[in-house]
Formats: structure tokens, sequence, C-alpha cells
């Protein structure tokens, strides 16, 4: 396992008051994360929902943050519009992040309160506490600033302790004012952990307002049987290697572009997580195929595939006692409880 990672982040901001927001959109890339993050200007407002975009975080505020995402699959655009409920400002840096947990398996966290001041100094709040033990972990840290300045990446100095990139990643909406908003700065830190992590204070040049936020992006945790599974047997020509995806089991997850005429997993899953201990429950397989989809002369029915499978984060690591039913199996069948056989007890009734 590898902590997500950064291939690109584009910059872009609103100078002039408006409720037309254009982001600039990292290059579409299909299967890794884009997240947003904006800081809004002096005048409280909200962004309208975008169908192509997940909230995670939508602040009501003067120099207000807002945080989302969309799991890419390469058709994205170059940008995006955002529609505010009123006029204001914003800044914003849109990130793709290679290597990271599909949302709809783990979605990025943030922490459970911005965190806000007024400082030279600000100090993004504790992250969210990882749920399944120690991960390779993305974290981003941010603020948005009021006040204004020079669009120069002069004006925010430091990252917290251990984050890059030095000087902070960082865009201003420029001085057109005294005091319009418009300004934010992030940095990230790949880290392995098991605890919520702190990540320290930004420095920048002048004092003022703050709001800041900690972003944990999870890794991608794919949980794999390491066994060559011999052929024929479902109607295909090969299947070499199963990957089974335990956190997202579907028909095709075992590799298999079309079961013919047979009802699979119809299961009962407890706990279907990266991570926990055990799965509890059994797992029920109930097919019923003709003949010729094994390419044998007969094979009534393969009733009952009852499995107590004990999971852990790395593949599954036992396959506990299984019982088959069905009399006079053919040699494929024998083959495949040969494979079977090596992952536990395999008994006949």
């Amino acid at each position: 396992m590898a902590s997500p990672s950064v291939a690109e982040a584009i910059e872009s901001s609103t100078n002039t008051a408006g409720t037309s927001h254009v982001v600039s959109l990292p290059t579409a890339t299909n299967g890794q994360l884009l997240l947003i993050i904006l800081d809004k200007g002096s005048t409280a407002a909200t962004v309208n929902a975008h169908s192509e975009l997940t909230e995670l975080l939508d602040e009501n505020l003067a120099n207000g943050l807002y945080i989302a995402y969309r799991w890419m699959n390469g058709s994205e655009p170059s940008t995006y519009t955002l529609t505010t409920s009123a006029n204001t400002r914003s800044a914003r840096i849109a990130y793709r992040i290679a290597n990271a947990e599909n949302p709809s398996v783990q979605a990025p966290e943030i922490a459970a309160a911005t965190a806000s001041g007024s400082s030279a100094t600000p100090d993004p709040p504790t992250s969210a506490t990882p749920p399944s033990g120690s991960e390779d972990f993305l974290f981003i840290a941010f603020y948005g600033a009021a006040g204004e300045e020079l669009d120069d990446d002069t004006w925010s100095d430091t990252p917290p302790s251990s984050y890059t990139p030095s000087p902070p990643r960082q865009k201003a909406c420029g001085t057109a004012g005294t005091n319009l908003g418009g300004m934010i700065a992030a940095a990230e830190r790949q880290l392995t952990t098991s605890s919520a992590q702190d990540p320290g204070t930004f420095a920048k040049d002048v004092s003022a307002a703050w709001r800041s936020q900690t972003i944990m992006v999870h890794p991608y945790t794919p949980v794999t049987t390491p066994q060559a599974i011999a052929a024929t047997a479902v109607g295909v020509a090969t299947l070499a290697k199963a990957t089974i995806y335990v956190k997202e089991l579907a028909s095709t997850a075992i590799g298999v572009a079309s079961l013919t005429r047979a009802t699979v997993f119809s299961a009962v899953l407890s706990a279907v997580s990266v991570g926990t201990a055990a799965l509890t429950k059994a797992l029920t397989l109930s097919v019923s195929m003709a003949a010729t989809a094994i390419g044998v002369a007969t094979l009534s029915t393969v009733a009952t595939f009852l499995s107590l499978l004990s999971a852990v984060a790395t593949g599954i690591a036992t396959l506990g006692t299984v019982f088959i039913s069905g009399g006079g199996a053919p040699a494929v069948v024998k083959r495949i409880i040969g494979f079977l056989g090596g992952l536990g007890k395999i008994g006949r009734r």
C-alpha cells in the first residue's frame, strides 16, 4: 500500500466579486480523485450544488471555506463553473490525486470543525481519526484568509512542519480595495499512521482573520487472493488470477466477464471493509449451471458453498471448512477443489 499523491494542482480565482466562479481543473484522468478547495471573499455566500461534485464543506460565512470532490472517469472538462448565492470573490486549488480510494468505498474526510482565528500563523485543526488502523494517508492542510494580497506567491511564507511544498501552494485575488478577501494557501503530507494528525501552523506575512481545515485522503486498498485458478470451469477460456476486491464485490469481481446461466454471490456479508478482524457471516454461493457452461457431461447442482472467511487487510488469510455436495464431481471440479485445499479444509458430504 502507498500513500495517495498529488499528481497535479491547478490554481484559479475570481478577482471581481460575482456569482459565477470558473474553476480550472487538472487533466481528466480515469480512476483518480478530483478535490477542490476554495476560499470565499468578504461576503458570506453558499455554493449551489453542482451535479458533478460531492460537497464536504460549504460555509455560509465571509471568508468561508468550500470543499468538494469527484471520482474522475476521464471525461471531465477543463473547467467547472460554481455558482454562489451572493456576489463574492473566490480563490481555489483543484487537485488531481493518484492512488486514492474510490469515494464510493471511502470518501475523503475533514476535521470535525473548521478552525478560525486572527493572526499571522493560521493553525489547521486536527484531522479526522483513521477508521481502520494504520494506513498510508495523504493529509492536506489549508487556510483561507481575509484582507488582500498581490497574486505573487510571496504572502504565505511557510507551511506546517513536514508539509510540502514550501512556500505553500497559494492563490490570491489581487488588490482591488481594502479587505475584499479571497486568498487560499495549502500544503500536503504523506504519512503512515493510525492516529489523527495535528498539522501545526502556517506562517503568512501579515496578521489577518483566517479559517482553516485538514483533509485526510484514504489510500487505495485492494484485497486479493494469491491463488491462480485454472480455467474453463465457469465458461471462459482462461481464468488466470482471480482478484477479489472485498470492498466492491460484484458479479465481475473474480475477473469473469459473464457467468453463464448462473446465480452468483447470493451473499450476506458483515464487516465487509479492509482492516476488519473478520468477515463474520458466511458467504453463500448458490450456482446452477448448464453442462456446457463448464465443459463436462453433467453437473446438476453445486448446491452450497459455505465458507467462514477470516479476513485481514492484506488479503484473505484463511478459508475455513468448505462443504460441497453433489456426488461424482467431474475432474474439472476436483481441480478447483485442489486449489481451494491449500486455503483450508475441504470435506465431502
